[in-house]
């Protein structure tokens, strides 16, 4: 008998509103749209994908067409009773640069949420923001489930100022996480955030050179003894 999978994406489902260096300007939904399609095609006939997010009730309908096209797309985990989901403005300056502003923010995801899906094989954790997991919904998960967490650094390592300005932040609390983690996912600029030598306030953010890269090898160790089983790098 084939296997039937079931995979849950846990994030914000953002209306985003792209400027491209062009001047062209886009609107479409993002961040956990994006995997649940990804994996809705790849698991075809053999599994099941479950966002779980909060958002905006003006958002539902769009939501639910988006994603309805997809038979084996579950979508019992998008919540709009709160009425309280993501917008983000992007502004591209250039190909590669841009510009980010956060005017409406999700609801955190609590362990409320996940808790009517806890049968499934893996959960993926994809915030965009440090407020909208919290660290309670990792662990009622691990204490009730045997369900893989895959977890992504974008969120613990990005911040929202109060005029929405969305900035790289330290992810200093990290050790508290990495138990309950199974696989780290971030890219170079998130890894510098969360490895750092005794004076990092001292250190830029935004400075990336060999030194940095020297040093993946030991947070990945770091990051392994403490837990986690896999990191992953981009």
């Amino acid at each position: 008998m084939t296997k039937h999978y079931k995979i849950a994406i846990v994030g914000p489902i953002p209306k985003d509103t792209i400027t491209t260096y062009k001047g062209e300007t886009i609107t479409k939904f993002g961040c956990v749209t994006h995997p649940a399609i990804a994996l809705a095609k790849l698991l075809e006939g053999i599994g099941e994908v479950i966002p779980i997010s909060h958002i905006h009730k003006k958002d539902a309908s769009a939501i639910e067409s988006l994603l309805g096209g997809y038979k084996n797309i579950n979508t019992k985990g998008i919540f709009s009773d709160k009425d309280q989901g993501t917008i983000i403005e992007l502004k591209f300056i250039d190909q590669n640069n841009r510009l980010e502003k956060q005017i409406a923010n999700m609801s955190p995801i609590t362990p409320e949420d996940v808790a009517p899906f806890l049968d499934a094989d893996c959960f993926v954790f994809v915030p965009i923001t440090d407020f909208e997991i919290e660290l309670e919904t990792l662990k009622f998960i691990k204490e009730n489930s045997k369900a893989k967490i895959i977890f992504d650094a974008h969120g613990p390592t990005t911040y929202v100022t109060e005029e929405g300005k969305r900035l790289r932040r330290y992810w200093d609390d990290k050790e508290s996480w990495f138990k309950y983690i199974d696989v780290l996912k971030m890219n170079l600029e998130e890894a510098h955030c969360s490895w750092f030598e005794d004076d990092f306030h001292k250190k830029d953010l935004y400075t990336y050179d060999d030194e940095c890269k020297k040093q993946l090898p030991r947070f990945a160790q770091h990051c392994m003894n403490l837990g986690v089983k896999a990191v992953y790098i981009t």
